[in-house]
């Protein structure tokens, strides 16, 4: 196996370059699904930040609820199809499917 510094080097340009290629994909993705769909602009609430103001609960939970509304807001306007709600939300299916996990979102779940 070759670990010379300049195979190293190359290796992690290599990937630097792919994730910024996905990245970019990715973003171009979402950019474009969420004006076709203003899911964004439709998750938001009332009580959502006003201007300079930070979240009482910290960053990390305020963005798991951006997240969370996101993704019920996505699935009720699919019916609750995954694979069609991952589409609009730029993602993928299985990554929904952790995400969901992750965030508690059951599929039978009702929030207003």
């Amino acid at each position: 196996m070759n670990t010379s510094p300049a195979s190293t080097r190359s290796a992690e340009n290599a990937e630097k370059t792919a994730d910024n290629s996905v990245g970019s994909n990715l973003d171009a993705s979402i950019n474009s699904q969420a004006d076709k769909q203003n899911i964004i602009s439709k998750s938001m609430h009332k009580e959502d930040i006003a201007a300079g103001q930070l979240p009482a609960q910290g960053l990390e939970h305020y963005l798991q609820e951006q997240e969370r509304r996101l993704i019920i807001t996505a699935l009720k306007q699919t019916n609750w199809n995954k694979t069609q709600a991952a589409e609009l939300l730029g993602t993928t299916f299985r990554s929904l499917r952790y995400r969901m996990t992750k965030l508690e979102i059951a599929e039978d779940q009702s929030e207003s």
